[in-house]
């Protein structure tokens, strides 16, 4: 299933000669393949972009730290398995992209997904209901390519919708989910991240 692209201007830069920029205050053509860089990859998130624009796009050691998977995942082959995994969940999904800021080097890109509930989703059965979650790519690039990939995404905003209040006590989310201090028991990353901070003084 393919996903459609809303793009936005771009916001960015600021006053004067910033870095990346010519003093006339126009992008040089590094900042400009930065930008376009980052467009590209939320094309192959969504899946609108496939193997070929992975190939272009992404470094041959491409890193990405998702939100809800304790270990990095490490490739390109596995990243794409796991954004396959997450639109197969969703029907008429699209993403907005709603900013792009870059340096040359660095690129954030703000985006927003919609869509509806109609698979499986790390452990949630379909519950048809509408959704609309933000999140946010900060991609580090290298030799022309996308090197790694940071993402926050406002994960409980998504399982309020879902009114999946117990998200991480089903026990296809396990494989989500990492060793808690006293070893056996199992918490969801969501959970386990509020349960292990010391509490402010």
């Amino acid at each position: 299933m393919k996903t459609k692209i809303i793009g936005s201007e771009k916001m960015g830069g600021g006053h004067g000669a910033a870095s990346g920029q010519s003093r006339d205050g126009t992008a040089t053509e590094l900042v400009k393949s930065a930008d376009v860089l980052g467009r590209r990859f939320v094309r192959i998130l969504a899946g609108v972009d496939g193997a070929s624009a992975i190939e272009e796009v992404l470094s041959e050691d491409f890193v990405a730290y998702l939100p809800y998977i304790r270990y990095a995942v490490h490739g390109k082959e596995k990243f794409e398995a796991q954004m396959k995994e997450f639109r197969s969940a969703f029907s008429h999904l699209h993403c907005d992209i709603d900013e792009v800021i870059d340096d040359g080097m660095r690129v954030a890109v703000r985006c927003t997904w919609r869509g509806t509930h109609t698979g499986d989703l790390m452990g949630i059965a379909a519950t048809h209901r509408k959704i609309e979650f933000t999140e946010t790519h900060l991609l580090r690039l290298f030799a022309g390519r996308i090197a790694e990939d940071h993402v926050s995404a406002n994960l409980s905003d998504l399982l309020h919708q879902l009114d999946a209040a117990q998200f991480g006590m089903l026990p296809r989310f396990s494989r989500y989910t990492f060793p808690s201090r006293e070893g056996d028991v199992r918490l969801p990353a969501i959970i386990a991240k509020t349960v292990m901070s010391p509490l402010p003084l």
